[in-house]
């Protein structure tokens, strides 16, 4: 049975007299709300009050009861079997920089990347070398182009003994990049942020010879570039890379796998090349024209970009059996072919 007490400070405990006769009490000396408290709490309490702590030796008693020592538990990164890099290097905003220092991510890259030893490969954004050293010691060439030279000691030294790398610095939406990387085959890259997109458009035409793409980019460029007609997502670099290129892969990736964690989610997004339409760089135009007034309509875009004149438009809009007030993101990726030619 349990006994409830009530909180009356008049109200006391009623004991049974013992058999033995009357005996002196061995009760612990009641405090202040007249209940009875044990001598190991009262020499706690003095203690705390006289700042006094006691060491916790519950693992080294047990240890010693069994005869041994605790063992130190592993840390994180050799239970991962990680090997990340130290980040004595300060990421650069102004460059979108987030390293990949996941490992764990990089079997997912070979796989959509589909490596073999024969490939010529192009690394846009090495960074600290972790996909490098990855891609080296599967393929036959790596070609990797870094924008921040202060990242260059850094690179030499991860990348040494590894004689089929070759690093060049520099703006890779500047150079040439069929010159840079003569007989590549494969773009696989962790693409910095702020030049995904356009470094993306441009590779559609200024590499011919590139068979496949395998690029990290935040996830809503990722949805971007296979969206379809009349979404939210749907425009020009859409238009242009499905009319070159055919999904492969898609991954999701986690924000915990790049230094600094970005705001944003990432993707692994892999496409390879379906063909190269003739006069590519006029129906670029054309997409860019289309797109660049999104919320106008399809000609007075085409006007506002002065890629030509309102009633011109209108007439290639017609022929190609649409409404003179539809929108650039109605129409599908064959259709801008159309279109192209109807403006010549």
């Amino acid at each position: 049975m349990v006994r409830v007490v009530c909180g009356k400070r008049d109200l006391q405990e009623r004991r049974r007299p013992s058999r033995g006769g009357a005996r002196r009490s061995h009760r612990a000396r009641p405090c202040r709300d007249r209940l009875p408290v044990s001598l190991t709490a009262a020499r706690s309490r003095k203690d705390e009050r006289a700042g006094i702590r006691s060491p916790h030796a519950r693992s080294t008693c047990r240890d010693a009861r069994r005869g041994r020592a605790s063992p130190r538990r592993p840390d994180r990164r050799e239970r991962n079997g990680s090997l990340r890099p130290s980040l004595s290097v300060r990421a650069k905003k102004e460059l979108g920089q987030h390293f990949l220092v996941d490992d764990n991510i990089l079997g997912v890259i070979g796989r959509l990347a589909q490596l073999e030893e024969d490939d010529v490969v192009l690394e846009v954004g090495p960074g600290l070398g972790v996909l490098t050293t990855y891609l080296a010691d599967r393929v036959a060439q790596v070609y990797a182009v870094e924008l921040d030279p202060s990242l260059g000691p850094r690179l030499t030294e991860r990348l040494a003994g590894r004689p089929n790398v070759e690093l060049r610095f520099g703006d890779a939406l500047a150079l040439d990049l069929a010159e840079v990387a003569p007989g590549v085959r494969k773009l696989v890259s962790n693409l910095p942020y702020n030049i995904a997109t356009p470094l993306i458009a441009e590779s559609l035409d200024r590499l011919p010879d590139l068979e496949l793409w395998t690029v990290m980019v935040q996830r809503e460029v990722a949805d971007r570039l296979f969206a379809a007609p009349s979404t939210k997502a749907y425009g020009a670099v859409s238009v242009l890379v499905q009319l070159v290129a055919e999904r492969t892969g898609f991954h999701p990736v986690s924000r915990n796998a790049f230094r600094p964690r970005p705001n944003v989610d990432s993707a692994l997004v892999a496409f390879r090349r379906s063909g190269l339409p003739p006069d590519f760089r006029r129906i670029k135009r054309v997409v860019e024209a289309a797109f660049s007034h999104r919320r106008k309509r399809l000609a007075n875009s085409l006007e506002l970009a002065g890629l030509t004149d309102r009633a011109h438009a209108e007439a290639a809009i017609a022929l190609l059996g649409k409404q003179s007030n539809v929108r650039a993101e109605e129409l599908a990726p064959p259709e801008f072919l159309q279109l192209a030619e109807a403006l010549e």
